[in-house]
């Protein structure tokens, strides 16, 4: 009977040994976005709002079926006139819980017109950024979103 016992407390101990790991992983999982601006300045961030930080090891830019590392690629402005950042592999960024990484960044000048403004709006738009990464635990965490939602002025 004895022997029942203990044998049943070690089973309950390694089952909430589980319990408590799953927890943890829980608790400290980051949950990524990707966040668009358009305000001030026309930016891509990709954001963590979760409790644990977010390790990003690579982020592609979709345009036309075509998959770019390097947004650059994606559009016709100068390299020089816009704030982007790549990552080359084995390079990682690590964007800890609330903060962001913004991937894309032009402001907006007050001698900007809007036919520029709205020409980089449309080049933006048929891109499609996905970023793939992964928590402390190693979990994958991968999203992905269209830009699209730059044209949301356009009227048809």
């Amino acid at each position: 009977m004895a022997l029942t016992i203990s044998l049943l407390a070690l089973l309950a101990t390694f089952y909430q040994l589980h319990v408590q790991r799953v927890h943890n992983e829980k608790s400290l999982m980051p949950l990524a976005q990707v966040d668009l601006v358009d305000r001030d300045k026309l930016a891509v961030r990709i954001q963590n709002n979760g409790v644990g930080p977010l390790i990003v090891q690579s982020i592609h830019y979709l345009k036309d079926g075509v998959n770019h590392p390097h947004l650059a690629d994606c559009l016709t402005l100068s390299a020089r006139s816009f704030q982007h950042v790549t990552l080359s592999p084995p390079e990682q960024k690590i964007i800890l819980a609330g903060a962001y990484l913004e991937v894309f960044s032009k402001r907006i000048k007050e001698n900007d017109t809007e036919e520029q403004i709205n020409d980089l709006r449309n080049q933006l738009a048929p891109i499609t950024v996905q970023v793939k990464g992964k928590d402390i635990y190693n979990n994958a965490v991968v999203v992905e979103r269209s830009l699209g939602w730059f044209l949301r002025h356009d009227v048809v």
